[in-house]
């Protein structure tokens, strides 16, 4: 339609200029030829990848196909889930299961999935090979100082290894770490054991870096910390044995017994709110 239109015009005015004139010998004027239709559009047919049978009624020339035993990408990314819900659960077997399946459907995709890996080792009992996997990657694969690197790999550990794989130092922050949770988290049933834990270690771990504070700070905290651990489950009794016991007694050396006595319950009120209206010994 555009061309004759466009002929129509270059035609007339071609005429006028030609004919002008010529009176009534004038040939007859010449016509637009006519344009054949354009042939309707036909979408390429959909061929299938070798193997991966017919597609659906709405595949479509676009859709996705993979050979024959090739994991899709959502398949993937569902094992991937399950591989992390099963370190957060600490299912050892369950973990190793599915890195297995992954290296059997795509090993390059495995191989990147280091942190998981190294996690997955600490979980079944091989707590230095994690961590050799995790110091590695950190070198290798992030801008983290080797302190840093060295901190991140003791907190993972420290979530994930057996108790008995830890250093005295790992022991004191995972039962300090709990404890915080019971206090001011979760209720927790393990405030007697974490408490005897803490007690104990202090004394033995010596600091890491000249900036190490952490058997000191526990120290000083565990008479708050350890009562809002019992606070929190309703048992003010046991959080006052605990808050008296360990109370920094140094700081009210100087004061008489009975004062001595009404500050600490004073003070036991302020950071133990829970308990706060509790009628105390």
């Amino acid at each position: 339609m555009r061309w004759r239109s466009l002929c129509g015009v270059l035609l007339a005015a071609g005429t006028l200029f030609a004919f002008a004139g010529c009176g009534s010998n004038c040939p007859p004027p010449p016509s637009c030829p006519v344009q054949p239709a354009p042939a309707p559009y036909t979408a390429p047919a959909y061929t299938a990848a070798p193997g991966a049978g017919a597609p659906s009624a709405t595949a479509g020339p676009f859709a996705q196909s993979y050979p024959p035993g090739a994991a899709s990408p959502g398949e993937l990314a569902l094992i991937t889930q399950s591989l992390a819900a099963h370190i957060a659960k600490h299912d050892a077997a369950g973990c190793q299961d599915d890195l297995a399946k992954l290296r059997a459907l795509d090993p390059a995709l495995e191989s990147t999935l280091v942190m998981y890996r190294a996690q997955c080792e600490m979980i079944s009992g091989r707590c230095k090979d994690g961590a050799a996997l995790l110091t590695q990657y950190f070198a290798q694969q992030t801008r983290l100082s080797a302190e840093q690197a060295d901190r991140s790999v003791e907190q993972i550990a420290i979530m994930h290894c057996e108790e008995k794989q830890l250093s005295d130092r790992q022991r004191l922050m995972r039962a300090a770490q709990q404890l915080s949770q019971g206090a001011y988290i979760e209720d927790r049933t393990d405030c007697a054991e974490n408490i005897a834990k803490v007690k104990a270690l202090v004394k033995k771990v010596k600091p890491a870096r000249p900036d190490d504070n952490t058997a000191a700070n526990w120290e000083k905290s565990l008479f708050h910390t350890g009562a809002n651990c019992y606070a929190r489950t309703g048992n003010c009794t046991a959080a006052w044995k605990v808050f008296e016991a360990e109370y920094p007694k140094a700081n009210l050396a100087k004061l008489d017994p009975a004062m001595r006595q009404k500050i600490m319950k004073q003070t036991f009120g302020s950071l133990v709110s829970r308990c706060k209206d509790t009628t105390l010994p």
